[in-house]
């Protein structure tokens, strides 16, 4: 386990983990990298996945340990009954050539037969679960062995909700409740969403905390260069990704380090795959070390530090999306 302690001339530290389903097990594998090379931590950013991992990892900083727990809750009952096992199952039918248009049809079908009936596709029970089982009720955001913040996002204001404070489970079911998959979460006159709807990396996050650098981690897939385009809703289905995607690398450039350890194409459900994404997110991390410890390095870094500091906070605080600090609970 490798404990930080923050020396005074050093710039504190940010990590913003991103969200991605089943490719956030690659923050696992850059975790265990951080610690191998001695990569400090002073301040912990996630949403959806990245909050899952971040807050088990500011609970303790033991990459191994939060690794284990998570292979624990995959074992489990949980997500077994979810159906995404089925999920997994029909994504991997459809890339096949003969078999794959049917049950594609057959899929996209069924989805705009729930989305028209429901405002969800799968029992709000499953997350909810698998949270009380890897973080205790009374367990708060302040108690934590490391400074971590979630974000989610209000679908009534637009605004960004950062969670600094109050209840874990409650500020990280906030920020995996996936628009589609999961019900908003009610709380006050909020209707709450996961925070990748505005901010895939929560960098901006990270900088409200106090960071001076952020290293942000990025587990999107790799772009499709042979997109389908056979009927108007895969265009429009295109042209959505093109613009996140456009929106994302925005973002991202606010970042002083930006690790995308993901090369390969996958879906949000692969759960079946969390040891090679734990792996990718090893070597990708490794690969950049270079980079990485010449970013966290003392010298020469002030004066960049300074400019990256002013840019960051003027796009955060002053960019076109609101954004607001706030406690998940009523105090």
């Amino acid at each position: 386990m490798f404990r930080n302690h923050h020396h005074p001339f050093r710039p504190r530290i940010g990590l913003a983990l991103g969200g991605g389903g089943a490719r956030g097990f690659a923050h696992l594998g850059v975790l265990q990298a951080f610690e191998e090379h001695h990569i400090p931590i002073d301040f912990i950013c996630g949403t959806s996945m990245g909050a899952i991992i971040g807050a088990l990892y500011a609970r303790e900083p033991d990459a191994r340990a939060v690794r284990r727990e998570v292979l624990n809750l995959l074992e489990s009952d949980i997500l077994k009954s979810s159906g995404i096992q089925l999920t997994q199952k029909l994504e991997r039918i459809s890339r096949n050539k003969i078999l794959g248009p049917p049950v594609e049809q057959l899929v996209r079908f069924y989805r705009l037969f729930q989305y028209a009936t429901r405002d969800h596709l799968m029992q709000d029970e499953t997350i909810r679960e698998a949270l009380s089982m890897l973080f205790d009720e009374d367990l708060r955001i302040e108690d934590l062995a490391l400074p971590f913040a979630s974000v989610a996002v209000d679908l009534i204001t637009g605004e960004r909700v950062i969670f600094d404070r109050g209840p874990l489970r409650r500020s990280v079911l906030a920020s995996a409740s996936i628009p589609g998959i999961f019900s908003p979460v009610q709380w006050h006159e909020q209707r709450l969403v996961d925070g990748a709807v505005l901010s895939l990396v929560p960098i901006s996050a990270a900088y409200a905390l106090g960071a001076d650098l952020v290293i942000a981690v990025d587990v999107s897939p790799v772009f499709d260069r042979s997109p389908k385009l056979n009927a108007a809703s895969d265009i429009l289905l295109r042209c959505d990704d093109l613009l996140s995607r456009a929106f994302n690398a925005l973002r991202l450039s606010e970042a002083d380090v930006v690790l995308t350890p993901i090369k390969t194409d996958s879906s949000w459900s692969d759960f079946g795959r969390v040891d090679e994404f734990v792996r990718a997110g090893y070597a990708g991390t490794i690969s950049e070390m270079k980079n990485l410890k010449r970013a966290v390095g003392f010298p020469g870094n002030w004066l960049r530090l300074l400019r990256r500091k002013i840019r960051a906070r003027s796009s955060w605080a002053d960019g076109p999306v609101p954004t607001r600090l706030e406690s998940s609970s009523a105090e």
